[in-house]
């Protein structure tokens, strides 16, 4: 079953979520990031591109030796192949929690970035690879959930009597019993990192209308490349029912009733020592 997002071009058109807030918190906190000259670059869970093009790439330094964006999901890797166009630039697919990480990936950058991609369910294993990846005195600057906004909604989603099957589970990340942010921290303390910064923001995000949610939420879905084409259309319809449902909150200073949703964020920067 497909476990990573697989509509990448509904995504690079619907994710102003992401950009917009990933820039805000670049600018407020763009002082924990020491560039390194000529720096080697990675940023996982790049997706399609958009996002990074928009926040991060303004602030990279122009001696910049190498910026290598990877992604779990290949659709999104090859989306970015076609549409992203930057010098010193390669995509590649990869799974940042995997246990076998390349060769070619170890201890080879400066700065390792993330935004909106690590889950808690795979931190130690996550943080662990790029304390691996980094040169000694490399640092790593991310930025995610603290619980995913639709945790609740794939969790039902998960136990539905006909969408139960389809994998709905690999969405539902939290650790039972556990503090997220004690999870967190402690996975990027026992991959070994020092100089850790860990702070958290809450964001309110109001959507445009009702069809910009759809299309963010839809496009972020990765069971639906599981479910059969001539049940789609039934399954949006529970789908966004659960997420209306579990994840937006409906403004109450909108004549139009326009739909919000509320999260916090964790910001940490860290360094590797030797």
């Amino acid at each position: 079953m497909a476990t990573a997002m697989v509509l990448p071009k509904l995504y690079s058109n619907s994710n102003n979520l992401t950009v917009l807030t990933t820039s805000v918190i670049l600018k407020k906190s763009q002082h924990l990031i020491e560039w390194k000259d000529k720096p080697s670059i990675l940023e996982f869970g790049f997706a399609d591109g958009t996002n990074s093009q928009k926040s991060l790439h303004p602030l990279l330094p122009a001696d910049y030796n190498e910026f290598i964006g990877v992604d779990i999901s290949k659709p999104m890797v090859e989306y970015a192949k076609k549409h992203v166009v930057m010098s010193r630039s390669e995509f590649v697919q990869l799974d940042i929690a995997t246990k076998n990480l390349p060769k070619q990936f170890q201890n080879r950058f400066d700065h390792v970035f993330s935004f909106y991609t690590l889950k808690m369910n795979v931190a130690r294993q996550a943080f662990k690879n790029v304390y691996t990846m980094l040169k000694p005195q490399g640092e790593t600057f991310q930025v995610f959930f603290k619980v995913l906004p639709v945790e609740d909604a794939f969790d039902a989603l998960a136990k539905h009597p006909k969408w139960g099957k389809y994998g709905h589970e690999m969405m539902v990340t939290t650790v039972p019993n556990s503090n997220p942010s004690e999870v967190f921290e402690d996975a990027v303390k026992e991959a070994g990192f020092k100089n850790i910064s860990f702070k958290e923001e809450d964001i309110t995000y109001k959507f445009a209308n009702e069809q910009a949610w759809k299309d963010l939420y839809y496009s972020v879905n990765p069971v639906v490349a599981n479910i059969p084409p001539n049940e789609i259309e039934e399954y949006k319809v529970d789908y966004f029912s659960q997420i209306r449902k579990h994840t937006l909150k409906q403004t109450e200073d909108c004549k139009d009733q326009e739909a919000k949703v509320e999260f916090t964020l964790c910001v940490v920067s860290a360094k590797k020592h030797s």
